[in-house]
């Protein structure tokens, strides 16, 4: 995530500033390392023999594998309580409760303003 944010960070000063080689190879640099599609990259899919053939290191492959077992490490550890005054409490009382209300006008207003709103139309049309 972090390379795919920095090479759009690249690819709209770029489009600010206008293209400066710089940008580029560093774009070109982070999608290789990352394994990401860019303008500036393709993605080729062959196979094992192919990349035997033509000496390609498969450093995707061991990223891969290495984001599966971070992932089966997290998995496997739960969640984990971040709370800095567990020991302590900052306070002693859990919070207020605002609930329970109609908002800034209580029902029985209502319904005396919607009892003169009918009183008043009986009137007008008499």
């Amino acid at each position: 995530m972090w390379a795919f944010g920095k090479i759009e960070d690249l690819q709209d000063k770029m489009a600010y500033f206008g293209k400066d080689q710089d940008s580029e190879h560093a774009i070109r640099d982070l999608a290789m390392q990352y394994s990401l599609v860019t303008d500036y990259t393709s993605m080729i899919v062959m196979t094992e023999e192919q990349f035997a053939a033509h000496n390609i290191d498969r450093k995707n492959k061991q990223r891969v594998g290495n984001e599966k077992q971070a992932r089966q490490q997290r998995q496997a550890q739960g969640v984990q309580d971040n709370r800095v005054d567990k020991q302590q409490p900052m306070y002693n009382s859990p919070r207020p409760s605002h609930s329970g209300s109609g908002g800034s006008l209580g029902y029985g207003f209502l319904i005396l303003i919607l009892g003169l709103t009918i009183g008043r139309v009986a009137r007008v049309k008499r």
